[in-house]
């Protein structure tokens, strides 16, 4: 067990010692082991959903008024 990487050769935990290279058909195998350290608090809330809708609207209310004043110029 623990965190970190561990090395296997047949099966079993050779964590720490050397991977030799040679002609047999040695199978190594390296697992990484995913477990939690600190968990993050949370960003945001409920008032970010509230900050994008008004700026969706005001940008929305922009763009109509930007199209109405060139239909008004225009005629």
């Amino acid at each position: 067990g623990g965190d970190g990487v561990h090395q296997f050769k047949d099966g079993q935990d050779i964590t720490g010692g050397a991977v030799t290279a040679n002609a047999d058909d040695e199978v190594y195998e390296f697992r990484v082991l995913n477990n939690p350290g600190v968990e993050l608090p949370s960003a945001g809330g409920p008032g970010t959903t509230w900050m994008y809708l008004i700026g969706a609207i005001l940008t929305l209310g922009a763009g109509v008024l930007l199209v109405a004043r060139r239909r008004i110029t225009r005629a």
